[in-house]
């Protein structure tokens, strides 16, 4: 997925976005497996992990946690940036 915020250098919340989809699914399944495998040893030692149920590369998000900046009659949303000033991401992607 390409982000013009991302290449600009204004973004960078998505840590993963550089690693092909197939790769970046493989990684957070295994750092899943790894995080609770000890859990379920000890209630489920048959348990097994079903293959994901996976989205679309891009508007997949329905949820955000973001900065409102702007006038009230041009709001933004977005993030901050070192000094708290705004980035619109309004047409991030994700969403």
């Amino acid at each position: 997925m390409f982000c013009a915020h991302y290449a600009a250098d204004r973004c960078r919340t998505c840590s993963l976005i550089e690693v092909p989809t197939d790769q970046r699914l493989t990684r957070i399944e295994r750092e899943l497996a790894a995080n609770i495998e000890h859990a379920l040893a000890d209630r489920s030692p048959d348990a097994v992990f079903a293959d994901p149920i996976t989205s679309a590369d891009s508007g997949f998000r329905n949820t955000a946690k973001m900065a409102v900046g702007g006038t009230v009659n041009e709001p933004t949303l977005g993030i901050l940036d070192e000094n708290f000033a705004g980035i619109d991401l309004s047409d991030c992607p994700l969403y």
